[in-house]
């Protein structure tokens, strides 16, 4: 199979073959972030609030973890090929992290057994929460490298490009769910008149870049078990 028909999926901007399962998912997400929005003018559920625990647009993202996932362990079955192994392991890590909000509530436990609390530094829990991330990083990039390592069959992409391509979108997610998440809680602490708009990009960002990440992985279910086009 020549790799000139998949030179799109080197730089992941909107796979052909995925476009209708980035579209309909995305609207879901658009109208979520609207809802969010119309409850300023409206009495309509706290769950459908950005950010909100349990929220709607959490439980949708969880669902979406959920999905690459199983998307994951289909392709495995199909190819053969462990690296799916550890992309899928690397979702449910980050599932588990955003579904217990360890990334939140383990600095608020370290913050207070260590004492640090007490200390009111600007940013611990900031700091501490990127320290989380970075670990769970960590365990993902273990568990790929392993992957690496197993025997396997094949896929339609050389596993390079295929992480090439993921690695790109998780990068697009830290932004969101790090950076922007970091700016947010600054600008909350010293302009919170101004800090809306940053919840906004935060979650709205990283619920459309989840989608896109389901997306790119939908982009492999057209393909056989021999990871031929049809």
């Amino acid at each position: 199979m020549s790799l000139l028909r998949f030179k799109m999926a080197k730089v992941p901007l909107f796979p052909r073959a995925s476009l209708l399962v980035f579209v309909l998912f995305g609207l879901v997400d658009i109208a979520l972030i609207e809802m969010f929005f119309l409850s300023f003018f409206i009495d309509i559920s706290d769950r459908f609030r950005l950010g909100w625990d349990r929220g709607y647009p959490e439980m949708f993202n969880f669902f979406k973890w959920a999905v690459i996932i199983i998307l994951c362990a289909t392709y495995f079955v199909r190819w053969k090929n462990p690296l799916f192994l550890g992309l899928g392991g690397s979702a449910l890590v980050l599932l588990i992290d955003d579904s217990m909000q360890i990334h939140e509530r383990l600095p608020v436990l370290l913050l207070d057994v260590s004492g640090l609390r007490a200390l009111d530094l600007p940013g611990d829990h900031m700091a501490l929460s990127i320290l989380v991330f970075g670990v769970d990083g960590l365990i993902c990039a273990a568990l790929i490298a392993a992957s690496l390592r197993l025997p396997g069959s094949g896929s339609p992409l050389p596993s390079a490009v295929i992480l090439r391509g993921t690695a790109t979108i998780i990068v697009v997610i830290a932004g969101f769910g790090i950076g922007v998440d970091a700016l947010h809680g600054i600008v909350g602490k010293l302009l919170p008149d101004f800090s809306l708009p940053f919840l906004f990009l935060e979650e709205g960002g990283e619920m459309i870049a989840i989608t896109y990440l389901m997306s790119y992985f939908a982009l492999f279910l057209r393909h056989d078990r021999l990871g031929n086009p049809p």
